[in-house]
């Protein structure tokens, strides 16, 4: 499981915001698209967007690694989500 990255005080953008901000800045559009979808899937961004009629808002880090995550698996060829970026409505959230 990745760890917090969350930082006190630290600029929130919703993923809408965060996606467009990472295309604007990359040549390989392709890629930001497909880690992004792979993110969304599973860290259960569009659950939220639906239940809570908003998309996820997160810190730039946490946008990160949540890409990272659900791009590289485990050794064991799972896929963790980054707990900061984990909406409460994912299908299969991780309880601590």
């Amino acid at each position: 499981m990745k760890q917090p990255t969350t930082t006190p005080g630290a600029k929130r953008s919703s993923v809408t915001d965060l996606v467009v901000r990472y295309l604007d800045a990359s040549p390989n559009k392709s890629e930001v698209i497909w880690r992004h979808l792979a993110a969304g899937a599973l860290h259960g961004w569009a659950q939220h967007q639906y239940h809570e009629g908003v998309p996820i808002e997160l810190e730039d880090a946490d946008y990160e690694a949540a890409l990272e995550a659900a791009s590289h698996p485990m050794a064991d060829g799972t896929y963790a989500p980054h707990l900061p970026a984990l909406s409460k409505h994912a299908p299969r959230a991780v309880k601590e």
